[in-house]
């Protein structure tokens, strides 16, 4: 299992190179869910 800090941490450091300094609301935000779903699915280990 990984702890929601960790899961934070690990999602952060992941997204960083890809989140524009201005976020654009609407599709960004479909984006960071599908993000979350595919790490969520991928640490099932």
């Amino acid at each position: 299992d990984i702890t929601q800090k960790g899961y934070e941490k690990k999602r952060a450091r992941l997204l960083t190179p890809y989140i524009p300094q201005q976020q654009p609301q609407g599709k960004f935000n479909e984006l960071s869910l599908t993000i979350k779903r595919n790490i969520a699915a991928n640490t099932d280990a």
